[in-house]
């Protein structure tokens, strides 16, 4: 077995933590989900204001920070990284 320097955990950890953030900073689709929900409305007919579109972005960036603070939690606690080799 290797012995794993404090200094190596410190940096796998980071790295845990840098891979969750990009996947859901980077790649994210929550513009696009906000859009199909808009045209989704207006292809039944249903007139809803640009506002709530816009709350519906904020709502759904707020989820997406609980679940990356929740997937980087885990991980830290595990020691195991959630999102290997992305």
């Amino acid at each position: 077995m290797f012995h794993v320097s404090a200094e190596q955990e410190d940096m796998k950890m980071s790295k845990s933590t840098s891979n969750v953030i990009n996947y859901f900073l980077i790649f994210s689709i929550t513009p696009m989900v906000a859009l199909i929900v808009y045209i989704s409305f207006q292809a039944f007919g249903i007139s809803i204001g640009i506002i709530y579109v816009l709350y519906m972005l904020l709502l759904i960036l707020f989820v997406k920070i609980v679940l990356a603070g929740a997937i980087i939690g885990v991980s830290k606690i595990t020691g195991y990284s959630l999102l290997k080799d992305r």
